[in-house]
């Protein structure tokens, strides 16, 4: 009786942490990119992703999708596409955190945001590789939130990635 009650006990405490695992959102690799969407659920698309922009240090990024006619877009109000600028951009509430952002347009549709201090990198990369769901408010206006997610299977892509030949 007792191994029957050990055996119930301990599977009630497998099954949540086995049930998390099979939910935690998988990251994808364009052009070797570690990338992971937003959380669109109720959305007809997505307008941000995070990606691993600098797989040497593991700088975590926010890809913006939106158009240059979005006025909170990386890309608002610029039309000279071949010399890219950073742009110092309002602090993002990250987890409960301010922290100062940059953006750069790279394109008519698409730019980079990310913490402007090594502070902030290293909050922001952190907080991204432990796994756990991330919010962020990047304006009063303008919520984005990332699934939990699988850090520990795209760590290990992204050191086979660095280690290639």
């Amino acid at each position: 009786m007792k191994k029957i009650t050990a055996y119930l006990s301990l599977s009630l405490l497998i099954i949540p942490y086995a049930a998390q695992s099979q939910s935690l959102a998988k990251w994808v690799y364009p052009n070797g990119i570690p990338t992971l969407k937003q959380d669109s659920r109720g959305m007809d698309a997505f307008e941000f992703a995070l990606a691993v922009t600098n797989s040497s240090t593991g700088q975590v990024s926010i890809l913006d999708f939106r158009p240059n006619t979005d006025a909170e877009s990386s890309c608002y109000g610029i039309h000279e596409y071949s010399n890219p600028k950073i742009r110092d951009i309002s602090p993002a509430k990250i987890a409960g955190k301010y922290v100062k952002m940059i953006s750069i347009c790279l394109g008519q549709s698409s730019g980079i945001i990310q913490p402007k201090t090594e502070e902030g990198k290293k909050y922001f990369n952190g907080l991204v590789f432990t796994g756990a769901p991330v919010d962020i408010y990047l304006s009063d206006t303008k919520f984005i939130s990332f699934p939990a997610s699988d850090t520990d299977s795209m760590k290990k892509k992204l050191s086979e990635l660095n280690s290639a030949m």
